[in-house]
């Protein structure tokens, strides 16, 4: 985890520091797109139980680092989660609550940073549930984190690919 925090922060800070020496005469400016401009509404707004995948608030927020910023987070949050969610899952094959506890902490963070609300509320919950011990509640979230990340990943997907070259 530590190895894909500091390849963020390396990937970030050029761009955050580039985006904050900005004036009106530089040719680099954020982007001025809004959420409603992608090709790829039907993800944002689709599939989930609260119709939300992932919050047009942090999409605007992400829009403002730029494209080659959006690609390279796209891609470490995908990697990084998808093995989050396996370790999920066999921590709660195992019978591992304090497993899926551990693995669920280090989605939420992340998941909510990159706009996929929702799911950050269910990493959240079953953070919980695993610091309890409450196993007996898991099942149903764990099979839910797992159809609910597949969404926020063709949602992530869409949008990368809109800002890829």
């Amino acid at each position: 985890m530590k190895v894909r925090l500091e390849a963020t922060r390396g990937i970030m800070n050029p761009w955050v520091s580039t985006l904050q020496a900005c004036t009106e005469e530089d040719s680099v400016r954020p982007m001025t797109h809004t959420p409603n401009d992608f090709p790829f509404t039907q993800h944002i707004h689709g599939g989930s139980e609260a119709g939300l995948v992932l919050a047009q608030e942090s999409i605007q927020e992400l829009l403002i680092l730029g494209r080659e910023v959006i690609v390279e987070l796209v891609d470490t949050y995908v990697d990084d989660a998808a093995e989050r969610v396996r370790v999920t899952v066999e921590s709660f094959a195992a019978g591992d609550p304090d497993g899926v506890g551990r693995a669920a902490h280090a989605l939420k963070s992340s998941s909510a940073n990159m706009g996929a609300l929702p799911f950050s509320v269910l990493c959240n919950e079953l953070e919980l549930l695993g610091n309890d011990g409450k196993e007996a509640s898991m099942g149903p979230r764990v099979e839910r984190l797992e159809s609910m990340f597949v969404e926020v990943r063709q949602a992530l997907v869409a949008l990368r690919a809109f800002y890829q070259d």
